[in-house]
């Protein structure tokens, strides 16, 4: 089937369909999310499900992923998956082991390897021609596709709100860390038992040795990541002093609530859940189809059949956003060059790759 004729049968579709003005109902037959409807799309994803694969962890579903080379290698959403203590892929309905070879944070991206040598790559095109308005659809392991619909705004930049710790702070004489005078009510320092006068000395594996350090730091992570300090305490005890070393976790928040960032309600009742990172992205088109969460990985095709972006995030009821392939294409390599290799823990979310301050060379995309 040509992709006019699919057009022009979409556009038949709608045009029959039954409004709330003549007939008080929704031929639920004629909407997007029917089965009926999407079964006109299934020639558009016959190709591109060869190169879809399920994510999961202990049997449940946390992620798509999208074949890139035939010798095991995939891409899939990074924060979904980088702190699972078990991770396989389903692919072709085989289970194979996964392991995480690399992470590029900034994109939220993260690349698997499975031992298999005989996988179908996704067949992308480079281009930086779409439009709003444009149709596109979701790509699942199943002959019918996860959703459809359009582009709704072009590519774009999606800033992050800033994490937020919640303490005040101060340099030390000796430059040994970054002492703390003051911890905010209901903040993420005091929610995980920071108190005033101790001193943070790491953050995760990052040893701080001032204010300012302790600040970047902590930049370097997103509203909800779970971050591992390391904090000397002196305590007193009578006359005598004791100095200890703790290991504390804190959930950060944003400045404008000092703890974790709360569930939008209205988004809980009328969409669903969105991706736990659905902002800070360097550059993403959106659309209006409907995905879960865990349906972001996959690939998102042209009515041509062409993987024209990766679904990276879903952050509203009818708002995803999609990693355009020129922007994937150079990541891709970088990824599989093991230049972006991270150490995976496989024991704490804490030490999420995906959400651990930024080590890696820039991955600035071409043009």
């Amino acid at each position: 089937m040509s992709s006019f004729h699919i057009k022009l049968f979409t556009a038949f579709l709608l045009a029959c369909a039954p409004t709330w003005a003549q007939a008080q109902r929704v031929d639920r037959d004629a909407t997007k999310s029917s089965a009926v409807f999407k079964a006109t799309f299934k020639p558009v994803i016959e190709e591109a499900r060869k190169s879809t694969a399920v994510v999961t962890s202990n049997g449940t579903q946390i992620a798509m992923a999208t074949v890139v080379d035939k010798n095991g290698l995939l891409l899939t959403k990074a924060s979904e998956v980088a702190a699972a203590k078990t991770l396989s892929v389903r692919v072709w309905d085989k289970d194979f082991s996964a392991t995480i070879v690399g992470v590029s944070a900034p994109h939220d991206l993260a690349l698997l390897k499975i031992d298999s040598k005989d996988l179908i790559p996704a067949a992308f095109i480079d281009d930086k021609k779409l439009v709003v308005g444009q149709w596109v659809v979701s790509v699942g392991p199943s002959d019918l596709p996860l959703s459809v619909g359009v582009v709704s705004v072009g590519r774009r930049k999606i800033g992050g709100q800033s994490a937020f710790l919640g303490v005040g702070l101060a340099d030390t004489e000796e430059k040994d860390g970054a002492k703390i005078t003051q911890v905010m009510p209901k903040s993420a320092a005091e929610k995980a038992g920071v108190h005033v006068d101790d001193l943070i000395t790491k953050v995760g594996d990052k040893s701080i040795a001032s204010r300012a350090e302790l600040v970047t730091a902590i930049r370097e992570f997103h509203p909800g990541d779970v971050v591992p300090l390391t904090i000397r305490r002196t305590e007193k005890t009578g006359e005598k002093s004791e100095e200890k070393t703790l290991d504390l976790k804190a959930t950060l928040g944003t400045i404008d609530g000092a703890g974790p960032p709360v569930f939008n309600f209205q988004q809980s009742l009328l969409g669903g859940p969105v991706s736990k990172r659905s902002s800070d992205f360097p550059t993403v088109f959106q659309h209006d189809t409907i995905l879960r969460p865990i349906d972001c990985g996959g690939p998102l095709v042209d009515l041509d059949g062409k993987v024209v972006g990766l679904n990276i995030a879903r952050a509203g009821r009818t708002e995803t956003y999609a990693i355009p392939t020129d922007v994937l294409l150079p990541l891709i390599k970088e990824l599989a060059s093991g230049k972006l290799a991270v150490k995976i823990s496989t024991t704490s979310p804490a030490t999420n790759p995906a959400t651990q301050p930024s080590t890696q060379p820039s991955t600035k995309p071409k043009g």
